[in-house]
């Protein structure tokens, strides 16, 4: 049975990762074939938890993905980097920045949403929009297999990530929902919706 990873778990994991990445012989590998490769096994994994869940089951996929990738990748960034201040009051900044670091994209648009209030507390909202993913690949291939709305993108795992982190700071069971709106057509750019949602009791 799989453990789940604590914070240090998680900083562990990533410094392995790193440490044996320096191991691989980068010298006679094709970037680009590995990229093609990559696009095809990630949009058909996409494809087929979307098959195997259906909406709403990607939806609670989501928050595990968000503990397991997200905190990954940010621990990744931060070993590769340095530390990230998470300790603002909004993730703006912070977001186009990370997807610029990590060379996902540099064109990200970042508005702060209305609040909702349920049950007399306001949640906070965040609209992005990407338009020079590097996965653009991936979300042409889904485009053309019928989707159009879906929670599991890479961009989405990473900016969530970000805005929960940043959420944590101020609230230790802070979580959060995402959705992901393709772009179906050329200039049109791929919209990401993250809302704060309140803590299972």
């Amino acid at each position: 049975m799989l453990k789940g990873l604590n914070e240090e778990g998680i900083r562990m994991e990533a410094q392995t990762m790193i440490s044996e990445y320096e191991g691989v012989n980068t010298e006679w590998r094709d970037r680009k074939k590995l990229d093609m490769v990559g696009y095809a096994i990630l949009a058909g994994y996409q494809m087929a938890l979307y098959r195997a869940l259906g909406s709403a089951g990607a939806g609670a996929m989501t928050q595990m993905l968000l503990g397991e990738i997200g905190d990954l990748v940010l621990e990744i960034l931060g070993e590769l980097e340095g530390k990230i201040d998470y300790s603002v009051s909004e993730p703006h900044e912070l977001i186009a920045d990370v997807l610029k670091r990590l060379g996902v994209a540099k064109e990200v648009k970042v508005e702060r949403l209305e609040d909702v209030e349920k049950h007399g507390r306001k949640l906070r909202r965040y609209k992005v929009e990407i338009k020079d993913s590097v996965f653009m690949p991936v979300h042409k291939v889904l485009v053309k297999r019928g989707l159009r709305e879906y929670p599991l993108s890479p961009e989405a795992m990473i900016v969530a990530a970000i805005v929960r982190k940043v959420l944590l700071e101020k609230n230790p069971k802070a979580r959060v929902n995402v959705t992901t709106v393709l772009p179906q057509s050329e200039g049109e750019p791929l919209t990401i919706i993250v809302e704060e949602i309140l803590p299972l009791h």
